[in-house]
C-alpha cells in the first residue's frame, strides 16, 4: 500500500478530526518555531474558549512512515486535544493593556544564528551568540510551555521599547520561575559523572517550569553565587533533549 505524502497525511487528519468534532472548525496552520524550524499543526476550535492548543503533526507523520496505524495516530491526537484544551477564555483586553500585563513579561534565550528570520519579527537583544526574547506565560505550572511570544507589533501597540521589556522581564522571570541548580548525577539513571569523572563534577541549571531554563544564566547573582561556592566552571548549553544526552554522554563516557 502506497504511503500518503505529508500533505495528504495532514488533510486526512483534518478530515477525520472534523468527523469526530462535528460542528467545530478544524484547520491546519504552519508555524515558524525556534531554530528556523517550520511545523504544521491542526487546531480544533470550539465555543468553550477563545484559546486553542496547536497539535503538531510532523512527528506523527514520522510515526506513520514507520508503520504506526493512522487509526492509532488519530486516537492519540484526540487524547492530546482533550488533555490540553483550555476551558477558559483568554482576556485579550488585559494583554492589550501594558499596565495589566507588565508584571508577567518574561524572557528566554534562543539560538540567534538559527533564528535569524524569526528575530526579524521579535524585539530582542544579544547575549553572547544567543538572543534574549520576551513572552507572556499562560500558566505557572511545571513543565508548561504555553506562552504568548511578544512580537514587535505587540510591543509597538503598547508604545514601549525593548529596553522596557527587558527591565520588566529581568524582575519578573526570576520571581515567577525560580532557578534550581542540581547535581547532574541526581537526574541520571546510570553511572554518574562523579563516579566516572570525580575531578569533573557537573550540574544542571534550570527554572521551576522546566521550560526555557537557559534564561537562569541571566538571573542576578545565580552564576556568581555558584562560582563562589564551586569555583570556575564551563557552561555546556543543552537546549534540546538531544544535546542534553550528548552532554550526558560526554560526562559519563557512555557513547
Amino acid at each position: 500500500m502506497t504511503q500518503m505524502t505529508f500533505k495528504e497525511f495532514v488533510e486526512t487528519v483534518k478530515t477525520e478530526m472534523q468527523k469526530i468534532y462535528s460542528g467545530r472548525e478544524v484547520s491546519s496552520i504552519s508555524v515558524l518555531k525556534n531554530n528556523g524550524n517550520q511545523y504544521t499543526g491542526i487546531i480544533i476550535k470550539s465555543g468553550e474558549s477563545n484559546v486553542v492548543p496547536t497539535i503538531y503533526l510532523d512527528d506523527f507523520y514520522k510515526e506513520y512512515q514507520e508503520g504506526f496505524p493512522i487509526e492509532d495516530i488519530l486516537s492519540v491526537i484526540q487524547e492530546l486535544h482533550q488533555e490540553h484544551k483550555i476551558q477558559r477564555n483568554l482576556d485579550t483586553n488585559s494583554i492589550r493593556d501594558f499596565n495589566l500585563i507588565k508584571n508577567f513579561i518574561c524572557y528566554r534565550l534562543i539560538n540567534a544564528g538559527r533564528n535569524c528570520e524569526l528575530l526579524q519579527t521579535l524585539p530582542h537583544r544579544m547575549y553572547c551568540d544567543l538572543a534574549i526574547v520576551y513572552y507572556i506565560p499562560m500558566s505557572m505550572k511545571r513543565k508548561n510551555d504555553s506562552m504568548i511570544t511578544i512580537h514587535s507589533d505587540l510591543m509597538n501597540f503598547w508604545q514601549v521599547n525593548e529596553e522596557t521589556l527587558y527591565k520588566c522581564a529581568r524582575v519578573n522571570t526570576p520571581k515567577l520561575f525560580a532557578a534550581h541548580i542540581n547535581a547532574f548525577s541526581d537526574i541520571l539513571d546510570g553511572p554518574t559523572d562523579r563516579e566516572t569523572h570525580p575531578d569533573m563534577p557537573a550540574f544542571v541549571a534550570r527554572n521551576s517550569s522546566e521550560t526555557g531554563g537557559a534564561a537562569v544564566l541571566l538571573y542576578n547573582n545565580v552564576m556568581e553565587s555558584f562560582a563562589n561556592k564551586y569555583g570556575s566552571f564551563y557552561i555546556l548549553p543543552a537546549f534540546t533533549k538531544l544535546s542534553f544526552y550528548l552532554v550526558r554522554s560526554l560526562l559519563t563516557g557512555q557513547f
